[in-house]
């Protein structure tokens, strides 16, 4: 069977279609399906909507899939593309509906397009019929068990909760906190709500979300829907938490009945009653455990995707028995063992040495001569050529005569500089060691660096990447008198990573030996360009790091060098998107401050990191006087009397143009000056208000150039906790580095 599956990015395993890529996708392929993917969003936001409809229906007539999979967003399938496949092709159509708890109408105005259609909401059925849609089946989310699976740890967390926040969660975990529970919490659109800030944290990798599961007694479904909370819905992350074997607890609704045995293999509750619920049974850890066991086993007997599916398409083969032969499917007897990130042990500490070339016939000959003289001899040196079009290739292969060397080639991928992310995939896929020593074409190895790289690891057997300083050189190899950075990244603290990693890249990406089930447990190499930056960035908070302070690689700038710094801006460009997207995606203020936590006052110290962030948005020399607005804004929510937000606010608004509303924030500076005791810094606040109005009386705009930012107060018990994790500020105006291949 080949199915056409047209929904957003489930063909990656990591970003928005993850959830779709590791359930419904791989579902399918379990199922023996043969899968051609198709990203509406990537494909609308590259061509335009008619363009890629286009594209979509001349894959229909090329392709002729068995089944058109749909899994709807808004409009993205133009109505006579929808026509076309299912009136006048060979494929058969399906709608796959997953809202209609609360979308429904949305769903009636597109049903009558397809052959089938699939909800995952039971009593909407009877909605179709009433339309005079006949050909309408359910099918609940369930999970698969091959990425979803319990993880040996010691329970770490009474209370947690993984996943978007939107009002009945924010509601429900406040209740808890009030309550005097301990609840953790890590997601996206938590930070929109003021009193949660102290305690949620990011976004997590699916590893660290599994061991999150695992280590909690009691994780929350909070199964309510996003536009309503007063509407419970069924959401898949039931059957996900069911096949981690973690007790969980949903919000009462009658038609999780269907599923579980309630009270036995799965505990719901009103809002109401969420606090006592959750406190009985963090004290009665036996029946917690046995509920947990006997929903795992209840989910891996009937809620994965292989019974989902094949129920479906059973269920489209007795409704019409010309779909016999089209709907052929391959049923497995069993549950998959296999399950993704799995290291083989044996594998531990065997050493792949990567590296991608393009033309660099110039420097290959000395790095790839730096390589095999290492002190450390058993290794494999995966080099990829990137389609050279110079003498590159006969080069590497003079060398092949050393048994070592895997030498692969491919049509260029990487000559704009924006297929990083899959060059470096593509070189782990290629490698068989745990251990990647990464290299640049262009760079050369000390002769021991692969000895004292391994030595870290074998000292630390929980360490995920060990880097090294670096020496630069020229084209010629002239020693270059730079470095890469004053004091050893080590002197920051494991609680200042995160923001020193988001001020600049201190990592020279060749000088890396990075574990490979450590990237995967990260989702991989991400993005077209710089990035290693932003996999540094990622794993900060979960990845354990050593650096060796002195140089193991020559770091070599050059013309053509893709590591030269602001090369045709896409540095800058690409450093400016990274941090902007992780923002808002990936990090909250507590995973760049957790010192908020050790300080007795949390609105006060909440205040001051946000203070601290606009710092950096001040400081950087990016076009960020949005967020820097938005972040003073934050800032003020934990205190009404924040003097040096007020003037920043009003220095920033000045100086913009935006005259009224810079006067409002001056005017509250000047009220609350006097109800603030001792103010590091009145004489510069009081001298503020003097520029601004002498600006008022005058008119003359050249007297803002006196307006200056307010820093952070260096006196109180935040700035003292920063400074005990390694240093006083959040961030600088340091260039930020980036490692090339």
């Amino acid at each position: 069977m080949k199915v056409l599956l047209y929904a957003p990015g489930y063909d990656k395993p990591d970003g928005p279609g993850a959830h779709g890529h590791r359930n419904m996708r791989d579902g399918l392929m379990q199922l023996g399906a043969e899968i051609i993917d198709f990203d509406f969003f990537e494909m609308n936001n590259k061509h335009g909507v008619v363009k890629a409809n286009e594209i979509l229906l001349k894959i229909i007539q090329e392709e002729r899939p068995d089944v058109f999979y749909h899994g709807i967003v808004e409009e993205e399938l133009l109505p006579e593309v929808a026509d076309y496949i299912t009136n006048r092709s060979s494929t058969t159509s399906m709608l796959f509906l997953s809202d209609d708890e609360w979308r429904l109408g949305h769903s009636l105005q597109h049903a009558g397009r397809y052959n089938y259609i699939v909800t995952n909401h039971s009593p909407a059925i009877e909605v179709y019929h009433q339309h005079g849609f006949r050909n309408v089946f359910h099918c609940q989310w369930a999970c698969n068990p091959k990425y979803f699976y319990p993880v040996e740890t010691e329970k770490e967390y009474d209370v947690s909760f993984v996943g978007q926040g939107y009002p009945g969660r924010y509601y429900a975990v406040e209740r808890l906190l009030n309550a005097g529970i301990n609840v953790n919490v890590w997601g996206n659109n938590w930070e929109q709500y003021p009193p949660l800030r102290h305690v949620v944290k990011g976004a997590v990798p699916h590893s660290e979300m599994l061991r999150i599961f695992s280590a909690s007694k009691i994780v929350l479904s909070l199964n309510c829907c996003s536009s309503n909370p007063e509407i419970p819905q069924i959401k898949g992350r039931i059957f996900e938490y069911g096949a981690c074997k973690t007790f969980q607890l949903c919000f009462d609704y009658p038609l999780l009945a269907d599923y579980y045995e309630l009270g036995k293999e799965l505990v719901t509750c009103s809002m109401d009653r969420i606090a006592d619920t959750v406190r009985y049974y963090l004290d009665h850890d036996s029946e917690r455990e046995a509920i947990a066991e006997a929903c795992y086993r209840r989910t891996l007997n009937e809620h994965t995707w292989i019974h989902r599916f094949s129920g479906l398409f059973n269920h489209v083969l007795s409704n019409n028995n010309e779909n016999k032969q089209k709907f052929s499917i391959q049923v497995p007897t069993d549950i998959p063992a296999k399950r993704v990130g799995r290291v083989d042990v044996t594998q531990e500490d065997k050493v792949s040495v990567v590296c991608c070339a393009y033309n660099v016939e110039k420097y290959i000959d000395d790095m790839i001569q730096s390589v095999l003289n290492q002190t450390y001899g058993d290794f494999e040196f995966i080099l990829l050529d990137d389609g050279s079009t110079d003498s590159t290739p006969n080069i590497i292969k003079n060398y092949t005569f050393d048994k070592r060397i895997k030498h692969f080639h491919q049509e260029n991928i990487g000559r704009s500089l924006k297929a990083f992310d899959k060059l470096r995939n593509k070189l782990i896929e290629l490698a068989s060691g745990n251990l990647l020593a990464v290299m640049g074409a262009d760079d050369i190895m000390f002769p021991t660096r692969l000895e004292k790289q391994i030595a870290e690891f074998k000292k630390n057997r929980d360490l995920d990447i060990c880097f090294s300083n670096v020496s630069y050189i020229d084209e010629n190899n002239n020693l270059l008198n730079k470095f890469l950075w004053k004091d050893a990244p080590n002197m920051y603290g494991e609680k200042a990573l995160v923001r020193k990693f988001y001020q600049r890249n201190v990592i020279p990406d060749p000088s890396t030996m990075v574990k490979r089930s450590s990237i995967e447990k990260m989702d991989g190499y991400q993005t077209p360009f710089a990035a290693d930056y932003d996999l540094w960035l990622r794993c900060a908070r979960f990845f354990n790091f050593s650096v060796i302070n002195e140089p193991l690689v020559y770091y070599r700038e050059h013309d053509t060098s893709s590591c030269v710094v602001e090369k045709d801006g896409l540095v800058v460009d690409e450093a400016k998107r990274i941090r902007d997207t992780l923002r808002d995606s990936t990090f909250t203020i507590l995973d760049f401050y957790p010192e908020i936590n050790l300080c007795a006052d949390k609105n006060r110290a909440l205040y001051e990191a946000y203070l601290h962030e606009a710092t950096f948005w001040f400081e950087i020399k990016f076009p960020y006087a949005a967020r820097l607005y938005n972040t003073l804004i934050r800032s003020l929510q934990h205190n009404e009397h924040g003097l040096e937000s007020y003037a920043n606010c009003g220095m920033l608004c000045a100086i913009n143009g935006k005259v009224d509303i810079a006067s409002h924030y001056y005017k509250l500076l000047w009220e609350n000056l006097d109800k603030v005791p001792d103010i590091e810094n009145k004489d510069l606040l009081v001298n503020q208000l003097e520029i601004y109005q002498n600006f008022l009386n005058t008119g003359n705009r050249e007297v803002l150039a006196g307006l200056s930012f307010i820093y952070p107060p260096k006196n109180t018990e935040f700035a003292q906790r920063l400074e005990e994790s390694g240093g006083k500020y959040f961030f600088g105006h340091d260039r930020v580095v980036i490692g090339c291949s």
